[in-house]
């Protein structure tokens, strides 16, 4: 956690990830560092790193030392990079599923917003089944819960709801929302937007940097009808720029909705057991099928113990570490 990553694509379209700073003398590879062709050139000394880490050139045409780059596990999907590692180093466990189904129009280039606070992955995902708080904190009217069409898989789970809100100048608008959240690294939600207009994809991915510390990424694109009015040379880079626009313009309702939560994440307490009342949603059923994905605390042979590290934890100072940040 907390740690810098060099995120690098080659000329042939390889996607790598490796530790930051060179093995010869230390220069950091992502400030000043390039690619050629398949390799990571250094910007110290020029030496070449292939897509396997190892040294192959150094600036001077001498002959290189035996030195790697330390690659990291990664896994791109569903338009996102995803950089993770067991608490030893190796592999994860478990890779967020593709699930971009049949080939369908493309999504254009997401827009980003960030905001970072005190909180645990867990509590964010734990959101995705709270049914009680889209109304009493978001206005949400709920009209099918996530309960109804609630299916598990082993490492992920999804659900389409129907809610209603209230928007000036249109009155009540009606929404259906298909969920998807993975492990406790994150939820999509795919919202088709009314009269056939396009759909959004959102995301909501809590990064864990520290110690109860965290980021909140939500990248957020739109896809639109095709443009059959124009040139087909036109269509994908108008489309491209239109869909952008309404992602944009959709970004602030999200931030909006996200940034509803996120003071109650940054200063709230794990309670477990969780006191809970009718129409709160399944949050005891998500809890335990999330103790899969957390790691037992130091000296517990249980790994379902894992879900005692949410408040065992201490806090940061939570005044000081919230923030938001916007991305074009």
């Amino acid at each position: 956690m907390n740690e810098e990553v060099v995120l690098y694509r080659t000329r042939g379209g390889r996607l790598r990830a490796v530790q930051p700073h060179c093995p010869h003398l230390g220069a950091h590879l992502g400030h000043g560092g390039t690619v050629k062709g398949e390799h990571l050139i250094c910007p110290f000394h020029r030496f070449a790193f292939a897509t396997d880490g190892t040294c192959t050139a150094t600036g001077y045409g001498t002959q290189p030392p035996r030195i790697s780059l330390t690659a990291l596990p990664l896994h791109e999907v569903n338009d996102i990079v995803f950089i993770g590692y067991e608490q030893d180093g190796s592999a994860p466990a478990w890779q967020i599923p593709d699930l971009s189904g049949p080939p369908q129009r493309p999504y254009c280039r997401p827009v980003h917003h960030t905001f970072t606070l005190a909180g645990h992955p867990q509590e964010v995902c734990e959101n995705a089944v709270d049914s009680g708080h889209l109304a009493a904190l978001h206005g949400f009217t709920v009209l099918q819960p996530p309960e109804n069409d609630l299916v598990y898989h082993d490492t992920w789970f999804t659900y389409t709801m129907r809610v209603g809100r209230r928007v000036p100048l249109l009155g009540e608008v009606h929404l259906t929302p298909r969920i998807h959240v993975y492990g406790v690294s994150g939820i999509r939600a795919d919202l088709p937007l009314p009269a056939g207009l396009g759909r959004l994809r959102m995301w909501v991915l809590p990064i864990a940097t520290g110690p109860w510390h965290i980021e909140i990424r939500l990248p957020i694109s739109a896809a639109l009808p095709a443009l059959r009015f124009l040139p087909p040379a036109l269509r994908a880079p108008v489309g491209e720029r239109l869909a952008r626009l309404l992602a944009r313009l959709y970004k602030p309702l999200l931030k909006w909705d996200i940034g509803s939560d996120v003071p109650i994440w940054n200063h709230k307490r794990y309670i477990d057991p969780p006191r809970l009342a009718r129409g709160d949603g399944p949050i005891g059923t998500y809890r335990k099928w999330a103790r899969q994905f957390l790691s037992a605390p130091s000296g517990t042979p249980n790994s379902s113990q894992g879900e005692e590290r949410l408040h065992r934890s201490s806090r940061p100072d939570q005044e000081r570490l919230l923030n938001d940040q916007d991305h074009p």
